[in-house]
C-alpha cells in the first residue's frame, strides 16, 4: 500500500521539477523575490539597485512583497521606500508591470491552488502587475522615463497586461501626457476591461482634449456598461472643452445601467449644469 504512495509522490516531485525547470528557462521575467537586472538608472544622483540594496531593512522587491491584493493596500512608508530609489525604481516596476503568466507557469499556479502540500512559493502575474501600478503614483516625478514603456505594453498579446498598462498611466497622471493618442487606440480594444482602463486613464491624465474628447464620445455607446460609465464620467474633466459631448450625455441619462446614469449626470454638472434632459417622445 505504501509502494504505490510512494512512487506517485516521486513521480509528481518529478513532474513539479521539470515543471519548474522549464519555467525558468522558458518564463523571462521573474516573480517578486528572485530580483531582476536593473538598467543603470536615467538621470538621477547616483545608481542605487533596489534589488540590492535595502531601505529600512529591505530591498524594494520586498518592499512591493509586503503588498497583499486580496486587502488592497498600500503599506505605511512604500511612497518613502520609492522615493528613496528615485528613478532607479522606475525599471523595477516597469519590468513588474509587463508580467505574464506562461502556459507552464499557469500549470504550476494551478497545481499549488489544488493541492495545499505543494508550496512552489510562486506569484500570480497579475499580483505582481497589481503591485507595480499601485504604487507608479510614487515615481510621478520620473513619468516621462515609465511613459514609453507603459504605451509599448499597452499593445501586449495578454489583454491582462494591456488593461494594467492602462492603471499604470492613470497613476501617472499628467506626466502620461504622451499615452493619450495610444490610449485613445485602446478605446477600441477588443477587451472591454482594457476600453475600461483607458477610458478612466484619459480622464486621468485630462490632456489633449481634441484627442481624448470625441473619443470618449464615441465610447459612450459602448456596448460595456463599465466601458459607457467610465467614458462618461472622465469627460468631466475636461470641463469647458468637453461641451460637444452634452448632448450624448443627455442621452445616457436614459442608460438602462444605473452606473452609467450617475456617471452621467456628475459630468454634466459639472460641463454644462443647466443643461435639461430632453423631454420623453411620445
Amino acid at each position: 500500500m505504501k509502494k504505490p504512495f510512494v512512487f506517485a509522490l516521486l513521480m509528481l516531485g518529478t513532474l513539479i521539477g521539470a515543471m519548474l525547470w522549464a519555467l525558468q528557462t522558458k518564463e523571462a521575467k521573474p516573480v517578486v523575490g528572485t530580483g531582476t537586472v536593473i538598467q543603470p538608472a536615467i538621470n538621477h544622483v547616483s545608481a542605487i539597485d533596489p534589488t540590492l540594496v535595502p531601505f529600512k531593512g529591505m530591498t524594494l522587491l520586498e518592499w512591493l512583497a509586503t503588498m497583499n491584493m486580496d486587502e488592497g493596500n498600500i503599506p505605511e512608508g512604500m511612497r518613502e521606500a520609492v522615493s528613496f530609489y528615485g528613478s532607479n525604481a522606475v525599471p523595477v516596476l516597469l519590468e513588474m508591470a509587463g508580467h505574464s503568466d506562461s502556459s507552464v507557469k499557469k500549470q504550476l499556479l494551478d497545481l499549488q491552488r489544488r493541492h495545499t502540500f505543494v508550496r512552489l512559493g510562486l506569484v500570480r502575474a497579475y499580483e505582481n502587475r497589481w503591485r507595480a501600478t499601485s504604487v507608479m503614483q510614487f515615481v510621478r516625478p520620473h513619468a516621462r522615463l515609465a511613459v514609453p514603456e507603459l504605451i509599448r505594453l499597452l499593445t501586449h498579446e495578454d489583454p491582462e497586461v494591456r488593461r494594467d498598462a492602462a492603471g499604470g498611466l492613470l497613476m501617472l497622471e499628467e506626466g502620461a501626457e504622451a499615452a493619450v493618442p495610444a490610449l485613445v487606440r485602446r478605446l477600441k480594444d477588443g477587451d472591454a476591461q482594457v476600453r475600461a482602463k483607458a477610458a478612466a486613464a484619459l480622464g486621468r491624465i485630462g490632456k489633449h482634449p481634441q484627442l481624448a474628447v470625441p473619443a470618449l464620445i464615441a465610447a459612450i455607446s459602448d456596448p460595456n456598461e463599465k466601458v459607457r460609465a467610465n467614458a462618461s464620467g472622465h469627460l468631466a474633466a475636461f470641463g469647458a472643452d468637453a461641451k460637444p459631448a452634452v448632448p450624448h450625455l443627455l442621452k445616457a441619462l436614459t442608460d438602462v445601467a444605473p452606473a452609467v446614469r450617475v456617471r452621467a449626470r456628475n459630468a454634466l454638472n459639472v460641463i454644462a449644469p443647466d443643461a435639461e434632459e430632453a423631454p420623453p417622445s411620445k
